[in-house]
């Protein structure tokens, strides 16, 4: 989940090509846990030297630059509540628990460049939910558009901080995006934070930044489409061990819509801005898988009640 240095200009890693890696100096990235990035960035990243091909093309050496992932999400029961009900900040309302499962595919060009597919599909996995606007919900399965992203982790060097860059383009290929009639999204994330291997805490920040983009005009069936979305939100990690990290999130958010009657330039929150206080256990499996383990307390931050506050679950594995 704006880049930073991209909003100064305008505004849970992986993965051949035949480009030399710049030889500039890398920042050292080994203490980096990529469970501090509050989204999902991907399988973590392989920082070995890029070998130009010699001859014909070396397929042990390219698969060895292939990496995968799945994450699952758990959206799990409010802290008042039924156990099979969560509140759903998206919706927002009262609604089934969900799980969220995002499936990731890359190589990595070289040091500087990670390119692939990643596909997100949620699941509610309960029946006869009641809204608050007595809107019943049950058991169901969407899979969203799939998109093409390109990783820039070296893109910015900043000394004792790590900055990753990511950015992705949507293919529009499910029925909702083309009932919208919508061309592509493009998604823009960068996350700030510090790395100093002396030191427990972390400190950062994350943003992104997502136009989307329609054709004309609008469907007779749409009062509106949103075609920006920003946010940003902050992190505090703590490192309890090598294996275990506390940190504290949050995630505040604006967006657009259009047609708007109050202009171009208005901008709304249509989410409730949230704040997540979650543990992680990252085992080390080996050098080249690896597994991640997490549960977080989620709670509306300007409002928090324990109907709002819910209880969930990460999991991701990767190569």
């Amino acid at each position: 989940m704006i880049a930073l240095t991209l909003l100064l200009m305008l505004a849970n890693p992986n993965n051949a090509s035949a480009l030399p890696a710049k030889p500039s100096p890398k920042p050292s990235v080994a203490y980096v846990n990529y469970t501090q990035l509050d989204r999902d960035k991907n399988s973590p990243i392989n920082t070995s030297q890029f070998k130009r091909p010699e001859g014909k093309t070396d397929w042990q050496e390219f698969w060895r630059n292939v990496h995968g992932s799945y994450s699952l999400s758990f959206m799990g029961p409010r802290i008042a509540g039924g156990g099979k009900e969560t509140y759903n900040i998206f919706i927002p309302d009262v609604a089934p628990v969900q799980l969220a499962h995002t499936w990731q595919i890359g190589a990595q060009v070289n040091p500087d460049l990670q390119i692939g597919f990643t596909q997100f599909a949620v699941q509610n996995v309960s029946d006869n939910v009641i809204g608050t606007t007595g809107t019943i919900r049950g058991r169901s399965f969407e899979a969203y558009d799939p998109e093409i992203y390109a990783n820039f982790p070296n893109l910015i060097q900043v000394p004792g901080m790590f900055v990753f860059t990511s950015a992705k383009m949507s293919i529009p290929l499910t029925e909702a995006s083309m009932n919208k009639g919508k061309i592509t999204q493009i998604t823009i994330d960068q996350s700030w934070t510090t790395s100093n291997p002396n030191s427990d805490w972390s400190f950062g920040v994350s943003a992104e930044l997502q136009p989307i983009f329609y054709t004309n005009p609008r469907p007779a069936n749409l009062s509106d489409r949103k075609t920006l979305y920003a946010s940003i939100g902050h992190l505090i990690s703590y490192r309890i061990s090598p294996s275990v990290n506390l940190q504290s999130t949050s995630n505040l958010d604006l967006d657009h819509r259009s047609p708007d009657p109050n202009g171009p330039m208005n901008f709304t929150s249509n989410l409730d801005d949230t704040s997540k206080i979650s543990l992680y256990f990252n085992p080390t499996v080996s050098n080249h898988f690896f597994v991640s383990l997490g549960g977080y307390f989620q709670f509306l931050m300007w409002r928090p009640s324990m109907e709002t506050s819910i209880l969930g679950m990460n999991f991701s594995i990767s190569f």
